[in-house]
């Protein structure tokens, strides 16, 4: 699975059912996963931008109709119990913001009102 990042440069973990399924560092880059039926988090992170982070959904693999006529019922029960009926999208693309760079300055005086 591809992972990229805009702009390019940052970390991404992707985690799944609250286990750690790899690491990209830095973006762009690939990881391999098995298929699941729960869907995957992606985390990224880059200094000087906003932390973001994106969902690869597990979806179902339409071949498996015609895996459950010549599997059967109790092969297809397998599948779907272990999640190797679903399938994720090949690649992501996570936006990061740039932080603001606007930082709060306290009034000379203190913060006292002037009179």
């Amino acid at each position: 699975m591809a992972v990229n990042t805009d702009p390019t440069g940052a970390e991404c973990r992707l985690d799944r059912d609250g286990e750690t399924l790899g690491v990209v560092n830095p973006t762009p880059g690939s990881v391999t996963v098995s298929k699941g039926r729960q869907n995957i988090n992606v985390f990224c992170s880059r200094d000087g931008f906003e932390d973001g982070a994106g969902t690869l959904p597990s979806e179902f693999q339409t071949m498996t109709i015609g895996n459950a006529v010549f599997g059967g019922i109790i092969g297809l029960g397998v599948d779907a119990a272990s999640g190797a009926i679903n399938e994720y999208p090949d690649s992501i693309l996570v936006h990061l913001r740039r932080e603001a760079e606007v930082e709060e300055q306290e009034p000379e005086n203190g913060g006292a009102p002037m009179s």
